[in-house]
């Protein structure tokens, strides 16, 4: 018999065991005061034991109403819910969602973690069954079943298309001939051939339209029937031939990837004690204000410096956010406080890529990238800096450095074909050799 696997719903989340814990310190604390005659913290302390042993319970029973397990079948599943059981086979499924992240430790990539959702439905109501659980590197023992069931939904969507049925989702649809997007406050129609692209980007799908460098939308892949819309997408763009959408002549190209402003710790801080400054100034000009005939010029100055600190810092924290980094097909592009840089890799001189893993006690806690782009000679573009901290994307960051290598580097080799000089850090490449020219102690170059 086929093994029995769980696919949602855990009793070991913080929410149930961190309210309990701290339930059971509140009912001790409440015993103390209750010992020593503090009766009104007794009293509190009880209520707030009551309050979180509730709170713990609830959200256990609600993880009880959650769990699923999944029995695959050769051409269905069985869904258990813990109350009863359901056969389904692949064409009930009406919607499917999937998404896989990677975890890691200190020897790489630990396990991985799938979220979704399917809905089933064999004409007596629908069965919803919510993804979050984790599996091996040696397999999903599901995954068999999901590549069965996405195969299955969308050869039904494909047909249901043709029949003048549309695929839906979370605010959009697609028909044989229109793209829909309506999420209320935003809404949007595309025709299929204006769409030139669509691929996945951090997980998100992105639907691209001819001659957009950015996409006009992005899905989450664990949204339901996305992983299905982002086939039929692709299937149509392939259905169209050769034919390029983008090319070096067209500004920067597709997204491949974007990071918007982050809000790291030290700006938290500067952001707090900037409101903190902004309020304790503002109430010292009031009082000021309120008694003029005992102020002193000094008095005036500390007060104005703490609201000039508090909008300062605190404008620090607004254009942190307003941050943004993203490599195209063709280029780069940087937007922070000091302005909007762009540059395209066929002006790149230099290129520095580093990513290191870091880890805490044995967890991973992120990767550290750095990239640098320093433009050729004549090039009017300051240099483009990028640092951030980003998570379980070590592929992802890979194949970026490889195609903006790949990029640089063809045009490295038609500068050399044409007779000149590339220059790749310490090292001068021309057609009948090469120069090497590292520092010396002083720093100065020296020719080898």
């Amino acid at each position: 018999m086929a093994q029995r696997i769980q696919v949602n719903g855990t009793f070991t989340t913080f929410d149930i065991i961190g309210s309990w814990i701290i339930a059971g310190f509140s009912a001790i604390v409440a015993v103390v005061f209750y010992l020593v005659k503090f009766k009104s913290g007794a009293v509190v302390m009880s209520g707030a034991t009551l309050v979180l042993g509730l709170v713990g319970a609830i959200k256990y029973q609600q993880a009880a109403r959650s769990r699923r397990w999944l029995v695959p079948l050769p051409d269905g599943c069985i869904v258990h819910n813990g109350f009863r059981s359901r056969k389904f086979r692949d064409e009930h499924l009406t919607s499917i969602g999937l998404q896989v992240s990677r975890n890691f430790n200190n020897e790489g990539v630990a396990f991985f973690q799938r979220k979704g959702q399917l809905v089933f439905d064999a004409g007596n109501g629908p069965e919803i069954v919510p993804l979050d659980y984790t599996f091996p590197l040696s397999g999903d023992p599901l995954g068999k079943l999901f590549e069965r069931l996405v195969k299955a939904r969308t050869d039904k969507a494909r047909e249901e298309i043709l029949n003048g049925v549309p695929l839906t989702g979370e605010g959009w649809s697609l028909d044989r001939d229109v793209f829909n997007l309506d999420r209320g406050d935003s809404s949007l129609t595309l025709r299929r051939a204006e769409i030139a692209a669509a691929y996945y980007v951090d997980d998100d799908l992105c639907i691209y339209r001819s001659g957009k460098g950015r996409p006009i939308v992005r899905l989450k892949a664990s949204l339901p029937n996305v992983i299905v819309l982002g086939t039929l997408l692709q299937e149509a763009i392939d259905g169209r031939g050769p034919e390029k959408a983008w090319g070096p002549g067209d500004g920067l190209g597709r997204l491949l990837f974007e990071r918007p402003g982050s809000m790291p710790a030290p700006v938290v801080a500067f952001w707090v004690f900037g409101v903190i400054a902004g309020l304790v100034g503002l109430g010292n000009l009031l009082g000021l204000v309120a008694n003029p005939k005992k102020n002193s010029p000094v008095e005036w100055l500390i007060a104005g410096l703490l609201v000039a600190a508090g909008v300062a810092l605190c404008g620090l924290g607004v254009a942190y956010r307003h941050r943004s980094f993203a490599c195209h097909e063709w280029g780069v592009r940087k937007s922070d406080f000091y302005g909007l840089v762009e540059m395209r890799y066929d002006q790149v001189g230099e290129f520095t890529y580093s990513a290191t893993r870091h880890y805490y006690e044995g967890s991973y806690t992120g990767t550290v990238l750095d990239m640098t782009f320093k433009p050729r000679p004549g090039v009017e573009s300051g240099t483009i800096k990028y640092r951030a901290t980003v998570r379980g994307q070590d592929d992802e960051l890979d194949n970026l450095r490889d195609h903006i290598a790949r990029v640089i580097a063809s045009r490295m080799l038609k500068d050399l074909q044409a007779g000149r000089a590339v220059r790749w850090g310490e090292v001068t490449f021309y057609q009948d050799g090469l120069r090497h020219r590292p520092k010396n102690f002083w720093g100065r170059p020296q020719d080898l």
